[in-house]
């Protein structure tokens, strides 16, 4: 009787593993856990492997060593680790831990357990696979192996992400990403930990401008492909259409076309849609439409809520995310739309926001729940960080700022809303799920500092920092950040003035020379190509500004006749730089503008 009920329990315990050759894979950028009780290192005596996946033995081995193979004769005092790998409720029936709280924090938790004794026992303990890769992840942190003895550091570790939605969407205007962008971005995602990518790129035609006509068959094995990554990273792949332009809200082939075009995909296995009516117009343009329903809301609502029930009834599972028409604002209560949108749409729909701007500098919690009793449920943040396409000449190189600490308690998540330049978005967009996972201990600073080095690779790091903040100087960093030249080429100006320019035309020389040592050092050093062929058009005119502001710093030192061919030469090279696209990146506009003003006043036109 006694081996039937080993035997039962052997295999309870086999069916209720998780689906580990999947655990396996993931491999995360680290973060800091959510709680964490630190020790002083202890010894951990040889391991007895007790419960583990045997797809996640080699892994373990590799952390806490190879058991030994029992002898017989082992003596009943000899110290031993033993070692529970598994989901938390196996993990539950086997130590008689209570980890009831460790199910209520989502699919993506898991803690790690080290309880002294002898044996002293170990236990790594999730509610998924995903959770449970995590979790020997994080085991691996705090297990030191540099002197010999493995030892461990922490008796306590537990780990969720802050907030639910992390996510990026290609929802910008401009030139789409490639679909191998697509799929380096769904890797970078999943070693990051963000879980949402939403497909949502502007300028291809059968999102948006014709949204009406059915996908190819190109598009569709594309979206496939693009399903299949996801699926692979544990990341939810959201399918967004964009209508809204164009479409008759009372037109029965309207809605149809609308309906199958979101079939096609559902076909493939895309159960997350997302509907977008931002930049549109705000009145219904059609008789039939004003006739039926009166207003732009009211329009939507009927809409969104007849494709809700359809698509429900086609797959119960389906998630649904809307984008309204009136996205941003500082008083969304007065908003006769917003009200309708918020008491309209079902409950169970996702609601988009950006902040109480397009481009919000902060978001608090204040301004979630303001917005949040007006749409009645949690808003959903579309960031728009890093995005630039609506100044596509210029980059957001540095890390998320002010989302606030604890924004989780009254959002549903954020999804950031990435650059054209897939490559050099990774930047911000690893700051950004840095601040998601553990929005309490995330540090600005701190986060952009292992992105650079992430990203860029460690030999560049302190290049790439430079040439980071010369090329990204926008609203997205904090008031005065890359004021340094600025106030250096004021100061030579105004010591000009006063007669005395020498310490200030010597200073300023010195600074460009630094920074053009710098960028071509950050040439020779960086690992990521693609990162630096997005970064080299703008640094290149960095670099041509710097080293035609290096040329005309003379004319302040120079009290005799200037040389014609120099003045030739410095004038051409002025009007040439006026030809150029204008650029918001403070430094580059200094040194143009300081560049012309010196030309006028040195070398009349």
């Amino acid at each position: 009787m006694f081996r039937y009920r080993v035997l039962i329990l052997f295999i309870l315990l086999i069916a209720s593993l998780p689906s580990v050759a999947a655990a396996e894979r993931y491999r995360f950028i680290p973060a800091e856990p959510q709680q964490v009780e630190r020790i002083a290192p202890v010894t951990l005596a040889e391991p007895i492997y007790k419960v583990v996946p045997p797809a996640l033995q080699t892994r373990l081995i590799n952390i806490l060593g190879q058991q030994r193979p029992a002898s017989g004769n082992e003596r009943g005092d000899v110290k031993r680790t033993e070692v529970f790998v598994g989901l938390s409720g196996t993990i539950e029936r086997v130590t008689g831990l209570d980890l009831s709280g460790l199910s209520r924090l989502g699919s993506e938790a898991c803690a790690v357990t080290f309880l002294k004794g002898n044996p002293s026992r170990l236990v790594v303990a999730a509610n998924s696979d995903y959770g449970l890769s995590s979790g020997l992840q994080r085991l691996d942190e705090y297990v030191d192996n540099s002197n010999g003895n493995r030892t461990i550091s922490i008796s306590r570790l537990l780990d969720y992400p802050s907030f639910p939605i992390r996510g990026v969407i290609e929802g910008f205007y401009g030139r789409p990403w490639s679909e191998q962008e697509r799929i380096e971005m769904l890797h970078f995602m999943g070693r990051t930990r963000l879980n949402y990518y939403f497909w949502a790129p502007k300028a291809v035609p059968s999102h948006r401008d014709e949204w009406r006509r059915p996908h190819s068959n190109e598009e569709l094995a594309s979206f496939r492909i693009l399903l299949d990554k996801a699926e692979s990273q544990k990341i939810h792949l959201v399918y967004g259409i964009a209508p809204g332009k164009s479409i008759c809200y009372s037109s029965r082939e309207d809605y149809n076309a609308l309906l199958n075009k979101v079939k096609s995909v559902l076909h493939l296995g895309i159960f997350n849609i997302a509907l977008l009516m931002d930049d549109i117009s705000w009145e219904l343009k059609n008789k039939n439409d004003k006739r039926s329903f009166g207003t732009l809301g009211k329009a939507q609502v009927a809409l969104v809520q007849r494709l809700h029930a359809d698509l429900k009834k086609l797959h119960p599972g389906i998630r649904l995310f809307f984008c309204p028409t009136k996205y941003f604002g500082t008083e969304p209560e007065k908003s006769d739309y917003l009200v309708t949108i918020g008491k309209g749409l079902p409950a169970d729909m996702e609601i988009f926001w950006t902040g109480t701007r397009v481009y919000s500098p902060s978001i608090t919690q204040a301004d979630a729940v303001r917005i949040g009793n007006v749409l009645g449920r949690k808003p959903l943040y579309w960031d728009n960080f890093p995005v630039n396409d609506y100044i596509s000449s210029r980059l957001h190189l540095g890390p998320l700022f002010n989302r606030q600490n604890g924004l989780e308690r009254c959002s549903a998540g954020l999804v950031m809303n990435a650059m054209n330049q897939a490559e050099a978005s990774k930047i911000a967009l690893y700051t950004a799920a840095s601040y998601l996972w553990n929005s309490k201990t995330y540090i600005a600073g701190t986060a952009w500092q292992k992105s650079l080095e992430e990203i860029g690779g460690t030999e560049a790091l302190p290049f790439l920092e430079e040439i980071a903040v010369r090329l990204s100087g926008s609203a997205h960093w904090p008031e005065g950040y890359s004021r340094d030249l600025a106030a250096r080429l004021d100061r030579l100006q105004n010591d000009y003035n006063a007669g005395n320019a020498e310490q200030a035309v010597f200073e300023a020389d010195v600074w460009l020379a630094c920074l053009l040592r710098n960028s071509a050092r950050l040439r020779q050093s960086i690992d990521n190509r693609q990162l630096m062929d997005e970064l080299s058009p703008l640094l290149e005119r960095l670099e041509k500004a710097a080293h035609l502001c290096r040329q005309v710093l003379p004319l302040y030192l120079s009290t005799g006749k200037m040389d014609k061919q120099y003045q030739a030469r410095i004038k051409e090279a002025s009007v040439n730089m006026s030809d150029r696209p204008k650029l918001i990146c403070p430094d580059i506009k200094t040194m143009e503008n300081f560049i012309k003003e010196t030309t006028i006043r040195f070398i009349r036109p």
